[in-house]
Order: structure tokens, then sequence, then C-alpha cells
């Protein structure tokens, strides 16, 4: 009998020990998904495969959107807006759909009182056709229970400078697409 209790004493703290670990996972795979939700990191594809990256991170006063692309026009300002689907087919990408415009507002600048959510405005390539900037957006959000989300949706680099006319911009044809 003395045996038993000993062994029933052992189990006990050993199944004590394992939902405490277990609990620490938990904790941790928690703290990982939350984390994972504040950046978002996809490959900016062309017609003829990837680019590069873009990666939008969540920060206090919005979201930094920091593109890291290649073998694009030299010398070029590009526009980049995000769109409504999150589907990059090449080689037009049009299966991005138009700009994100939950509001149904007019388009414009991203620093304009009236723009679409999706308007982020132009950037600048190098001599050697490459396109490293970042900006922060304080429209923009990464918590999927705000009006201002954007996961799920597409960015696109444009061919052309964005020119702020309606209805989009005259930007042109879409060079590049990333599945946000």
């Amino acid at each position: 009998m003395r045996r038993i209790s000993k062994f029933a004493v052992a189990l006990t703290a050993v199944s004590f020990l394992g939902c405490s670990n277990m609990s620490k996972k938990s904790d941790q795979k928690a703290a990982e998904k939350a984390e994972a939700s504040k950046m978002i990191k996809a490959d900016v594809m062309g017609a003829d495969g990837v680019l590069g990256e873009v990666t939008l991170t969540q920060e206090s006063d919005g979201v930094k959107v920091a593109f890291m692309v290649r073998n694009l026009p030299k010398d070029a300002t590009l526009a980049s807006h995000i769109h409504e689907n999150n589907v990059c087919t090449p080689p037009d990408f049009k299966s991005a759909g138009s700009h994100y415009n939950p509001k149904h507002v007019k388009h414009g600048a991203p620093d304009a009182k009236i723009h679409h959510l999706g308007d982020l405005g132009n950037f600048q390539t190098d001599k050697n056709g490459v396109l490293k900037a970042e900006k922060v957006f304080k429209f923009l959000s990464l918590d999927p229970n705000s009006e201002n989300f954007i996961g799920g949706r597409a960015l696109i680099i444009h061919e052309k400078k964005d020119q702020f006319t309606q209805p989009v911009g005259n930007a042109g044809g879409r060079l590049g697409c990333a599945v946000l």
C-alpha cells in the first residue's frame, strides 16, 4: 500500500509539471500569434517572378510599409496602392481588383483629407531600379477588429506616378503585386 502512495504522489507531481509546461507553451504560442498579427511580410511578384518583398508593421501611430523591391524602372516615381482582392495573377495582376476603398470616397494623396484607404502615394526607385523605402501611414491598421484593417488584400506597385486625379490617379499598369 505504501508503494502505491509513493507512486500516486510521483504521478501527481509529473502530471502537475506537465500541465504547467503545457500552459507555458500555450501562453508562448498566444504571444507569438499576437506578435505575428503586428507584421505582414509578403513577396512582391512581377510578371517574371519575385521582385522583392514588402513588410507591413503595426506601429503605435499606424502601419509602417517598407519596400525592398528590385528590377523596377530606373530613376522612376511609381505609385503604390492597397487593392481590394488578395489575388496576384500575372502578368497584369488585374485579379487584385481596384483600390481598396471601403468608405466609398474619392481618390487622393495619402496626406489629403479625403482619399481611398488604399492610397499609399508615390515612391522613388534609384538608378538601378531598386525601390527601398519605408513610410508610416497613420490611417492603416493590421488589427482585424479595426475598420482600417488591410490584411487579406493585395499591394500593387504601378508603372507610373500617381497624379491623384479621379477616379484612380492615372498610375498606369501594374508592375508588381504582393498578397498581404
